[in-house]
């Protein structure tokens, strides 16, 4: 993907995809990353890398106090 470029150019003429799809395959990539980040978040959860909400932010406070 790089900088973008080659979705809106592409290398060969024979690739190239009419743009007026553009929104319907921006709304699609941005499913597929919230579902990609989705699953980053469970399998956080299965190793046991995350914590309850309430003890993070005291935990935080206190590290904040002098």
């Amino acid at each position: 993907m790089g900088n973008g470029l080659r979705d809106v150019i592409p290398l060969s003429p024979a690739r190239a995809q009419p743009l007026d799809d553009y929104p319907q395959r921006e709304s699609e990539r941005i499913h597929l990353l919230l579902i990609d980040e989705a699953g980053k978040g469970l399998s956080d959860v299965t190793a046991g890398k995350v914590q309850d909400a309430r003890t993070a932010i005291v935990a935080r406070r206190r590290r904040r106090m002098p």
